[in-house]
This record gives structure tokens, sequence and C-alpha cells, in this order.
């Protein structure tokens, strides 16, 4: 496994995690969603890069393990 999918994967565990705490485990996953696709558009658009659906699968990866331990954690904040 390459470094940078270690990041992406990292990068939305972390705003899904966070967002999903803080607001809702939804807004979580739909930030990390968006920063993923964004940033692989920006890659797309690049002379010097290209999409990568094994970056987006890191990305997918990341924001389903966030919002798996951001969902009992959110629920936590109410009590």
């Amino acid at each position: 496994m390459r470094k940078d999918k270690i990041y992406h994967f990292s990068i939305c565990f972390i705003v899904a995690l966070i967002i999903g705490v803080l607001f809702h485990p939804i807004t979580g996953a739909l930030s990390a969603t968006f920063l993923g696709i964004g940033k692989e558009y920006g890659d797309h658009t690049s002379p010097v890069n290209t999409w990568s659906w094994g970056d987006i699968l890191a990305d997918a990866m990341g924001m389903i393990a966030g919002v798996i331990i951001a969902t009992p954690l959110a629920s936590l904040k109410h009590f």
C-alpha cells in the first residue's frame, strides 16, 4: 500500500470522526466524501496528476471507519 492511500484514509477518517461527533455522523460522512471527491477532481484537472479510484476507495474506507466510531460518540454528548 502506498503512503498516499494511508493519507487519504487518515484524512477522511479524521474529518468524518470530528465533524460526525461535533455535528452529526451524516454530516461527517458527507464532509469526508466531498473532501475526497474534491481532491480527486483537483487531481483530475491537474496536468501532472490523475484521477485515482484507489484514492476514492481509501477515502470511502476512512469515511466509513470514522462514521462507525463517531456514531456512538455523538450519541453520548446528548447525556
